[in-house]
This record gives C-alpha cells, sequence and structure tokens, in this order.
C-alpha cells in the first residue's frame, strides 16, 4: 500500500515536472517570438520620437505659410458714352457679348507602415504649399490679364467710337456743304 502511495506520489511529480518543462518552453518560445521586438524597441521608439517632431514642424511651416493677400481693386467703370450723332439712314445696332466665365507580421511591417505615412504627411505639406502658391500666382495672372484685357477693349472701343463720331459728322457737313453749293449755284445760273 504505501508503495502505491509512494508511486502515485512519483507519478504527480512527474506530472508536474513535466507541466514545468512545458511551461518553460512555451516561455522561451514566447521569448524567441518577442525578441525582434524586443530589440526594436529603441529603433521603434526613436522613429516614434522622429515622427512626431516631424508632426510638429509640419505643424509650424503650416502656421507659417502666409495668407493670401487681398485682391487688387476692380477697375473703375468706364465714363459715360457721349451722345450719338442724329441718324441720317442707317441705325447702328450694338451687340454685347458676355463672357462666362480631383508577408510579415513583424516589425518590418510596423517600420514601412510608418515610412510610408511619413512620406504621406511630407507629400501632402509639399503638394498644398506648391498647390497653394500655383493656385495664388495664377489667380493673379488672371487677375491682371482679365483688368488689362477689359481696358484694352474698353479704349479700344472708346476709340472706335469717336473714330465713327468724327467721321459721320464729318461727312455729314461735307454732304451739306455740298448740298448747299450745289442749289445755290444752280439758282444762280438759273437766274
Amino acid at each position: 500500500m504505501l508503495l502505491l502511495l509512494l508511486l502515485l506520489l512519483l507519478i504527480l511529480l512527474l506530472l508536474l515536472l513535466l507541466l514545468l518543462l512545458l511551461l518553460l518552453l512555451l516561455l522561451l518560445l514566447l521569448l524567441l517570438l518577442l525578441l525582434p521586438l524586443l530589440l526594436l524597441l529603441p529603433i521603434l521608439l526613436q522613429l516614434l520620437l522622429l515622427l512626431l517632431l516631424l508632426l510638429l514642424l509640419l505643424i509650424v511651416l503650416l502656421l507659417l505659410v502666409p495668407p493670401p493677400p487681398p485682391p487688387p481693386p476692380p477697375p473703375p467703370p468706364p465714363p459715360p458714352l457721349p451722345p450719338p450723332p442724329p441718324p441720317i439712314t442707317t441705325s447702328t445696332t450694338t451687340a454685347t457679348t458676355t463672357t462666362t466665365f480631383n508577408h510579415y507580421y513583424t516589425t518590418t511591417t510596423t517600420l514601412l507602415l510608418l515610412l510610408l505615412l511619413l512620406l504621406l504627411l511630407l507629400y501632402y505639406y509639399f503638394y498644398y504649399y506648391y498647390y497653394y502658391y500655383f493656385y495664388y500666382y495664377y489667380y493673379y495672372y488672371y487677375y491682371y490679364y482679365y483688368n488689362y484685357y477689359y481696358y484694352f477693349h474698353y479704349y479700344y472701343y472708346y476709340y472706335y467710337y469717336y473714330y465713327y463720331y468724327y467721321y459721320y459728322y464729318y461727312y455729314y457737313y461735307y454732304y451739306y456743304y455740298y448740298y448747299y453749293t450745289t442749289t445755290t449755284t444752280t439758282t444762280t445760273h438759273s437766274q
């Protein structure tokens, strides 16, 4: 009976030892799996700090970008037109034209993701920066181009108008002068 008890105790001890060995093996396996992470922990911390610094730099740079200045004042309205000449036989019509003016479940993937995030942030910053300035200068170029085009069209219209005006009056008085001279000469000849 005693022997049986001893045997049972021995078996239990052996089982406990086996369980302990299994637990130790599991712990070793876990350590082996986590070893790359533990080795790369300082690198990950450095990368995290670098990412935070880059984010702070990005925020500061975005705050330092100057806002666009206000647009220049619009051109003044054209002066009023002179009164049109009295019509003889022709009627002039003016047409107005309106312009109407988007493999590994390891630390390598996390590193790659962090690098990708960093690249995306830098890309977003430079894209926003150059897009903003490109839009700004394009807007100003378009505005001044429209401004000078407006004034060119405006003075061209006035030049054409006054040229037509004086030409019309010149023709008008010349016609009346010719008419009166011919009528006076015919009346004198008839007398």
